[in-house]
């Protein structure tokens, strides 16, 4: 003091100060991650309390649960302000809500937000094969069916050229192109997609509506089959005339060996003849079915007429077809004068 004494200051004690839980919260969203989970950030609380927040509690619930029941509500600690809800139900809207924990206990719960989780992975295509005008892009999982994409959404090209799309559909895992014209077999088929910008709707998506992304250059395996040689007959030393006592005898010749074929069939069957008869068919080249000796017994003194028809029908009585079922395509006619044709 001004005596020059010594003096101790002492003031009187504050009260202790006493936290209080923090403050709610705020600003909880929830956005889609993956198949069964969900991607949940809040903001912290403007006041925590007096005391540092040490922690999170994150509660969820679907969506016809109730917070007062426990066995409905499910609740994760978490320290930051993020958090992904995993092991959930496709298809199933959960309702969320986040409450701050401090040392004096935890805050109010926030504002629900809700979510539904779902598989957000884009389908892509597996694989593409063209069978004559029929090209089929096969996905990595199912695709909604309508609305289908225009046929401008997609450019085929068959050996550099380009093709016209006729039609598009959807069928499961498949879309389906019809094409202006058939692809011949052997030649180099690509396709490309390009996702449709002016109609947002009309896209290649799946059941989850995750849309399928632009492709190019997606070579299509070509299925096409070579086409079938046609089976033909043809006569050789066929005679002019005939005596009208002796045989008529020439050779039949197919293009190709024709399995299991029975010379009964030739003989007694095959042929229409006016003013004569067959009466022997005969192998070349046994046991092949190629080469044949007709015999064909003149009626009389007349004009022989031999006409071998073309198949129509693979099962009829007379018909001549190759075990795949390709049928004689060509008739052969033949005409052998007679002494007083």
């Amino acid at each position: 003091d001004d005596e020059q004494n010594r003096e101790t200051l002492t003031s009187e004690a504050t009260s202790a100060v006493i936290a209080t839980v923090p403050g709610v919260p705020s600003q909880l969203t929830v956005q889609l991650n993956d198949t069964g989970k969900l991607d949940l950030s809040w903001d912290a609380p403007n006041s925590n309390g007096g005391a540092a927040i040490t922690s999170y509690k994150v509660q969820w619930k679907d969506s016809t649960g109730s917070w007062d029941t426990p066995a409905d509500v499910s609740e994760a600690t978490v320290t930051g302000t993020t958090h992904t809800v995993s092991g959930l139900t496709d298809g199933t809207e959960y309702a969320f809500r986040v409450l701050a924990v401090n040392s004096a206990g935890d805050s109010d719960a926030s504002g629900e937000a809700a979510g539904t989780p779902r598989e957000t992975t884009a389908p892509t295509v597996s694989t593409a094969t063209v069978d004559g005008s029929t090209l089929t892009i096969t996905f990595s999982e199912d695709l909604t069916e309508s609305p289908v994409p225009p046929t401008a959404a997609f450019s085929v090209t068959v050996g550099g050229a380009t093709a016209g799309v006729n039609s598009v559909a959807i069928s499961g895992s498949t879309v389906t192109l019809a094409l202006a014209a058939a692809v011949a077999s052997g030649e180099r088929v690509t396709v490309d997609y390009t996702v449709p910008t002016d109609q947002a709707d009309a896209r290649l998506k799946d059941l989850n509506e995750n849309a399928a992304g632009s492709f190019s250059g997606q070579q299509a395996t070509n299925n096409t089959a070579a086409p079938l040689t046609p089976l033909t007959a043809s006569s050789h030393d066929v005679p002019a005339a005939h005596d009208g006592q002796n045989a008529i005898i020439f050779e039949l010749r197919f293009s190709e060996n024709l399995e299991g074929f029975s010379y009964k069939t030739l003989r007694d069957h095959a042929f229409t003849v006016t003013g004569g008869q067959v009466t022997k068919a005969r192998r070349l080249d046994r046991p092949q079915n190629i080469r044949w000796e007709i015999t064909v017994q003149p009626d009389g003194d007349g004009t022989v007429t031999i006409v071998l028809p073309i198949t129509i029908d693979c099962s009829a009585e007379g018909a001549v077809c190759t075990g795949d079922g390709r049928m004689l395509s060509n008739q052969v006619d033949l005409t052998v004068s007679g002494p007083n044709g």
